[in-house]
């Protein structure tokens, strides 16, 4: 399914659907790669955490973007953290994938959308300060 309909769908009904047509191999995989995205999650909230830190230290001493992008930067971490609550809501509903409560769905997609948008902001602030940095370098 697409993203909108599995981690930002908020509909049990959909996710029900698509575990029933799983075969007991294709949710025992479902399951391992579930798991195994722990490692992805710490590698990229590390990456993300490191990065925006590496370029605010770059940034001109007291200036607004520096203060901005010390507070953006613990974003990569929370942003995995809320991923990896994401997908303790998706291997609780893949142990029981016909019959679990509707409440687990509306779970997985609120921090799957937290997720998505601490993504989104420290990318963002990440290539703006880029950004901000190259220009600086250009004017000297």
């Amino acid at each position: 399914g697409t993203l909108n309909e599995t981690q930002l769908g908020f509909n049990s009904e959909y996710i029900k659907s698509y575990f029933s047509r799983m075969s007991d191999e294709g949710m025992s995989i479902f399951i391992i790669a579930n798991i195994f995205d722990y490692a992805f999650m710490i590698a990229y909230g590390t990456f993300f955490f490191s990065l925006a830190l590496t370029l605010t230290r770059k940034l001109k001493e007291g200036s607004a973007w520096k203060k901005i992008g010390n507070s953006i930067s613990i974003f990569g971490i929370t942003a995995a953290c809320c991923d990896g609550i994401e997908n303790i809501f998706l291997l609780i509903m893949a142990s029981n994938p016909i019959n679990f409560p509707n409440w687990l769905a509306i779970g997985h997609s609120c921090f799957a959308l937290a997720k998505f948008i601490q993504m989104y902001i420290v990318i963002g602030c990440i290539i703006l300060m880029a950004s901000i940095i190259f220009l600086y370098k250009l004017k000297k």
